[in-house]
């Protein structure tokens, strides 16, 4: 004959999962975009240090970032949400992807690619804690 099963922290269990399916996403999602901001500033701030604008602007040399003179490229940087866990670093300037990428003519000037490197740990810790607060 069958013996009859009991299980014990079935509902504390059941909760546990509840909360995961219902915070740790919204959790993870908060975590992104605050991982494509953080990503964005950081580029936004490689483009202003030590840039001159105006008569005494300074290019910047292949393989540095680009240094800010009129202020489109810096100006265009922006964080948007486009669907559930995914975020975009958006930069609006025209010139945008030949500076980081270069031309035939002009060595490139990269400054999204760093700023995603260094940023990278942050954005990972970020998400795993958060999953983490909404598993516990």
């Amino acid at each position: 004959m069958a013996r009859a099963v009991q299980i014990t922290g079935l509902k504390r269990h059941l909760a546990r999962i509840d909360r995961i399916t219902r915070k740790a996403p919204a959790d993870a999602d908060k975590a992104l975009m605050a991982g494509g901001r953080r990503v964005a500033k950081t580029t936004r701030d490689s483009i202003l240090a030590d840039s001159i604008s105006g008569p005494g602007h300074i290019p910047s040399k292949p393989g540095e970032p680009p240094n800010a003179d009129t202020h489109v490229l810096d100006r265009s940087i922006h964080t948007d949400r486009i669907a559930p866990y995914k975020v975009d670093m958006i930069e609006d300037a025209p010139y945008a992807v030949a500076l980081e990428y270069g031309t035939l003519r002009m060595a490139a000037r990269p400054h999204v690619r760093p700023a995603v490197q260094r940023e990278r740990a942050a954005l990972i810790a970020g998400i795993v804690a958060a999953v983490h607060k909404g598993v516990s």
